[in-house]
């Protein structure tokens, strides 16, 4: 099916692959689990618009996500297509063994929030 979608655009499809299959965050469509497809392809870019239409018709197709490999470094795409697990992120420099990096947590945010105050002179809310 993705295949087809991408040969209806006019792309070269480089990999499909399933990459794995697991318990949705929320049910879509009174369904638990999905499958995730992984799929390399070259295609003009004035195509992709009528690839995520063509991905959003389908029946079989819950969600999808269509982006770029520009800034992503040849070797994890390698990796990717041969479905080797990507190395660990380096320590943080003077972190403890085993420390990860610190998540950011915004927390929901209001119109007040859109004001032009530059960030700087903000206070914590």
């Amino acid at each position: 099916m993705i295949n087809t979608i991408l040969q209806r655009a006019d792309a070269e499809v480089v990999s499909v692959r399933k990459w794995q299959e697991r318990k949705l965050a929320y049910d879509i469509d009174h369904k638990s689990r999905g499958t995730y497809i992984l799929c390399y392809f070259k295609v003009d870019g004035r195509r992709i618009s009528g690839i995520e239409k063509d991905v959003l018709l389908s029946e079989k197709v819950m969600r999808a996500l269509i982006l770029t490999t520009e800034k992503r470094p040849a070797d994890m795409i390698e990796r990717d297509i041969k479905g080797e697990p990507i190395a660990k992120p380096p320590e943080l420099p003077g972190a403890p063994e085993g420390a990860q990096e610190p998540r950011t947590f915004r927390g929901p945010r209001s119109l007040a929030d859109n004001d032009d105050t530059d960030d700087r002179d903000r206070t914590a809310r």
